[in-house]
């Protein structure tokens, strides 16, 4: 308890001082990942009246970088991320990327995830951008008992995660953000849950008619062909149909059915055309091979 008190009379000290510089924007990217280690992103923008930014983390700060400027990290009862410019003779707008790990945000109790934050503000700033990107296969919980904190949060997706974004303008030093995020893990268990059985068997009916559809044309179609051959072409099909249907030999054709070479190289050609028939030369043979939609077709009239 006293080391709270400390910390909150740390932080009351830091705002009354810095409370004089502002910030222009302060963006911050929290990256939930699946061990429960989160990844943290703060831009800041501000101008070089402000000599520098802080922000007040109770929870351990790892493996921080920065860009744009020099970040550290001062330990009091609580973490505080000081970011300054690179140089203090700086002129104009400055931007300061810092990132780093951290823990102790989040609890998980009976499948449910909370993630919990509290983002002090210890600047004036004008625009503040929170996004929070929760892990893979988490949903939100819709519960009235675990209301989404603040209200107003653009949901969306980034294809794989979900992820939360807020915006708020005019943020005053002292004021807190309070981050309040209720999810669950969508695995194939909990996913049967909220699926209507009723729905997965309508959709299977209509899968299954559009199949049945699709087969029938087809049918149809292949006996619309076969029903417009001359004699010839019939002869040549229900002789290829006696024979296993694949791989004749375009020599027994000729054979059997007592035409020329020719007039059969012509049927087999124009039977090809029309989708009856495939032909593959091997070496010195033609085989010819019925196509499967035919094979349970007649060509008798």
């Amino acid at each position: 308890m006293k080391r709270f008190i400390l910390a909150f009379i740390f932080t009351v000290f830091l705002i009354s001082i810095s409370s004089v510089q502002s910030v222009e924007e302060m963006n911050a990217t929290i990256d939930i990942k699946g061990n429960e280690d989160v990844d943290v992103q703060l831009v800041f923008k501000f101008m070089d009246t402000t000599k520098e930014v802080y922000f007040s983390l109770p929870y351990d700060i790892r493996d921080l970088t920065f860009e744009g400027g020099i970040c550290e990290v001062e330990k009091h009862e609580a973490n505080f991320l000081v970011c300054r410019p690179s140089s203090p003779f700086f002129v104009g707008q400055i931007i300061v990327k810092a990132n780093f790990e951290t823990n102790g945000m989040i609890k998980t109790k009976e499948n449910k995830t909370t993630f919990f934050f509290d983002i002090p503000m210890l600047h004036d700033t004008n625009k503040a951008n929170i996004v929070v990107k929760l892990p893979e296969l988490m949903a939100l919980v819709d519960s009235e008992m675990m209301p989404l904190s603040p209200s107003g949060a653009d949901i969306g997706s980034d294809g794989r995660r979900i992820v939360l974004k807020w915006g708020f303008k005019d943020q005053f030093a002292g004021d807190i953000i309070p981050l309040r995020i209720y999810y669950e893990n969508l695995n194939p268990a909990n996913i049967l849950q909220f699926v209507d059985l009723k729905w997965v068997v309508i959709l299977l009916a209509i899968i299954a008619a559009g199949i049945f559809l699709i087969y029938n044309k087809i049918s149809k179609r292949s006996g619309i062909v076969l029903s417009v051959l001359n004699e010839a072409e019939r002869m040549v099909v229900n002789y290829i149909q006696k024979k296993g249907a694949k791989d004749v030999d375009q020599r027994l054709i000729v054979s059997s059915s007592g035409f020329s070479k020719a007039k059969v190289s012509r049927i087999l050609q124009s039977l090809e055309a029309r989708g009856v028939v495939s032909l593959e030369k091997r070496g010195r043979k033609n085989k010819v091979t019925l196509k499967k939609r035919f094979l349970k077709e007649t060509t008798e009239q």
